[in-house]
């Protein structure tokens, strides 16, 4: 007992000589830091803050003022240290916050000199991840982030390089996009030789663009390229996807050119160049396959239609007619609105080969007396539509009185025509009737055996003639 009072004297005595001479307190140290009040050093233990809930919390600061500014307390429900600014509590360490962006990195210093090695230490436990400290300074790059930045300038902020590297975009660390020191873009393409180069790969559709979720160009890994079609079935492919009430595609130009050439270079190539078709099962428009137009009001040099040929047994124009050879056709091969003509005559097909039951025509002379030429006006009355020219007297046969005498000669066939000029618009609407048609050269084979009997009677007359001259 006695060993303990005097050792209780000697630390009473010892701790008042401290805190006399120095004026701080320490705790597991005898000699505590000047500069604190009290100095608690331990390697084992921890120091224990006043521990309370937010309620706890809450109420004790509804009875303190600015004197108690400085009181540190730990809140178990927010789990982080509080302290009192003399108003309200305020939390002195968050939650561990986002990091910050890197800053530069600063200058390396000089290397020191290597101090010897010392013994490895056992390792220790990890310590608890401490409070993220204030965000550095912007870095000198000014760094885009993730998800987006704010307060940019397009006059001063870019992403790209200010030196004369190229500049790569990747996903899965592979490259998907470059665009050149030179301008030049590239999409699978490391080397663009082009202001925008797009190499896809195999199997791969290179290009699709879309408006109002409608497809309006596409290119596909075969090659194809479709117009308002992303499945194109040929090099390039159209598709009218919308009534436009004017011309799908125009080609046009006011300067001296040609607007489009079609030429297969190929001379062993049996496919056809270029077609026009059309499936209009109509009658009130022309709806042509093919049209040209020379809408010159003067001048004559305008063709519409033109076709040559540089080899003199092939065709300049080829026209046809399905079933066209028949007499019941109502159609024309080929048909002209006015005057037709030619440097040579017209020829008919008519090699013996090609005919059968050949008998020479009989009583021809008969069935020519029975015609009748005549003289006449063309009278529009019944067909206003049609292009007659109703001032010029003509000379022919009237259709309806040969086929009483020749019906082969006859046929009704559909004419159509305008009394204005055709215009470059999308429609053609013009009138068509049905009128007897006449085939005018077909007679000529009937005059000749006419002639050929007429001539016979003017022989016999002549003989006769003569013999009553010489019984004179």
């Amino acid at each position: 007992m006695k060993k303990i009072i005097i050792a209780s004297f000697l630390f009473i005595s010892f701790y008042s000589a401290n805190a006399q001479t120095y004026n701080n307190v320490g705790i597991g140290t005898l000699t505590p830091n000047q500069n604190a009040i009290l100095d608690v050093s331990s390697t084992t233990k921890g120091l224990l803050t006043p521990r309370m809930s937010t309620t706890e919390k809450t109420t004790l600061g509804s009875s303190m003022s600015l004197t108690e500014q400085g009181m540190l307390v730990y809140d178990t429900d927010t789990q982080t240290f509080w302290y009192w600014d003399g108003n309200s509590w305020i939390e002195a360490i968050g939650p561990q916050g986002p990091t910050g962006p890197s800053g530069a990195d600063g200058k390396d210093g000089n290397d020191g000199a290597q101090g010897p090695a010392g013994p490895a230490g056992a390792s220790g436990s990890n310590g608890a991840t401490g409070a993220t400290g204030p965000s550095g300074a912007d870095g000198s790059n000014n760094a885009w982030g993730l998800t987006g930045n704010a307060g940019t300038s397009t006059s001063t902020n870019f992403l790209g390089t200010t030196d004369s590297k190229d500049l790569l975009i990747k996903t899965n660390n592979t490259e998907r996009l470059r665009v050149m020191s030179s301008g030049n873009v590239g999409i699978g393409t490391s080397s663009p030789s082009a202001f925008l180069f797009v190499d896809a790969p195999s199997s791969t559709n290179a290009l699709r663009v879309r408006t109002n979720s409608t497809t309006r160009l596409f290119v596909g890994s075969d090659g194809n390229v479709g117009i308002h079609s992303y499945t194109p079935p040929c090099f390039l492919f159209y598709k009218s996807i919308s009534t436009m009430s004017d011309w799908n595609v125009q080609f046009e130009s006011a300067y001296d050119d040609g607007l489009a050439r079609f030429y297969n270079t190929t001379s062993s190539n049996e496919s056809r160049v270029l077609m026009g078709a059309t499936e209009y099962t109509g009658s009130s428009y022309l709806a042509s396959g093919v049209i040209g137009l020379a809408l010159g009001y003067s001048g004559s040099g305008g063709v519409g239609v033109y076709g040559g040929s540089n080899c003199n047994d092939s065709y300049g124009i080829y026209a046809n007619l399905y079933n066209g050879t028949s007499s019941s056709a109502a159609g024309w091969a080929l048909y002209a609105d006015g005057w037709a003509g030619g440097v040579k005559s017209w020829q008919n097909v008519s090699d013996k080969r090609l005919k059968k039951n050949i008998v020479t025509i009989g009583g021809a002379l008969d069935k020519v007396m029975k015609l009748r030429g005549v003289e006449y006006n063309f009278d529009d009355t019944n067909f206003p539509g049609i292009d007659l020219d109703t001032k010029t007297k003509q000379i022919g046969f009237i259709a309806q009185e040969v086929e009483e005498i020749f019906p082969e000669l006859v046929r009704e066939a559909n004419i159509t025509s305008s009394k204005e000029a055709d215009r470059a618009g999308m429609k053609d609407q013009k009138p068509t009737y049905k009128v007897k048609t006449l085939s005018y050269t077909d007679l000529i084979p009937v005059l000749t055996e006419a002639i050929k009997e007429q001539q016979k009677t003017i022989e016999s007359l002549e003989s006769r003639i003569a013999i009553l001259e010489q019984k004179k």
